[in-house]
């Protein structure tokens, strides 16, 4: 199982070992999951719309509850993949600078 802590102090042992190498591992690391974030926003995007569908051309009670469930829960995940993604590509740059310095 994978935490935080364990992540963030593996990555400063091996930033410090070898800044080169250590740079050279995050930029492939890096490049594979900020293409990601493309994919979600299609993703929660159609999902938010199905749940606009179902609150809209089921007019029962649990089909609009249902629907509205949706909705907010795939706006709550945009909103916070948003920022998420903000990070990523920041985290993305400064590691493409320091590769150009090395």
């Amino acid at each position: 199982m994978f935490t935080d802590e364990k992540r963030t102090s593996d990555y400063q042992q091996a930033s410090t070992a070898s800044s080169s190498e250590f740079l050279a591992s995050e930029k492939p690391r890096t490049e594979g999951f900020v293409k990601w974030y493309s994919y979600t926003l299609y993703g929660l995007s159609a999902l938010m719309i199905a749940g606009l569908g179902l609150f809209l051309f089921l007019p029962t009670a649990k089909g609009r509850a249902a629907g509205l469930a949706i909705i907010l829960w795939g706006f709550s995940k945009l909103f916070l993949d948003h920022f998420s993604e903000e990070r990523a590509h920041r985290y993305h740059a400064r590691t493409m600078t320091a590769i150009e310095r090395a």
